[in-house]
């Protein structure tokens, strides 16, 4: 596993609490359990595919970006191959200001996020794949 957590401290980030860059096999990852959080947290993966089970049994996969909701359960997420994403922690009142005024934060648990945020994991795919050579 290769983990690299970051506390912001500096005012000039507002919106932010960590920031975490992550990497690990699948075989790891899926056996650990996502503890709740009450901090809604932002994933954006580079890596393969990741699958929600929800509570009712069904899958399903989830887009690259994604905005968790704080959390008062586990959540059963695994992963499809190598992980290799960022995770971006968020004050509870933040993601109002960072996402669109339209999506319903009530809702789901998860939240696919689309547009920007779509443009935004693809530059940083780019990034990771030209690092990675």
């Amino acid at each position: 596993m290769s983990l690299q957590h970051f506390i912001l401290e500096d005012l000039s980030h507002p919106y932010i609490r960590t920031f975490s860059i992550f990497e690990e096999s699948a075989e790891v990852f899926n056996n650990r359990i996502l503890l709740p959080d009450p901090s809604p947290q932002l994933l954006i993966n580079f890596g393969a595919p990741f699958i929600w089970e929800m509570e009712n049994g069904s899958q399903v996969e989830l887009p690259e970006a994604i905005l968790f909701r704080s959390q008062i359960n586990p959540v059963k997420i695994y992963s499809t191959g190598s992980c290799h994403f960022i995770g971006v922690s968020l004050h509870a009142w933040e993601p109002r200001f960072l996402l669109d005024e339209q999506i319903d934060l009530t809702g789901a648990l998860i939240l696919p996020l689309e547009g920007i945020w779509r443009d935004f994991t693809h530059l940083l795919k780019g990034t990771f794949h030209r690092r990675r050579r």
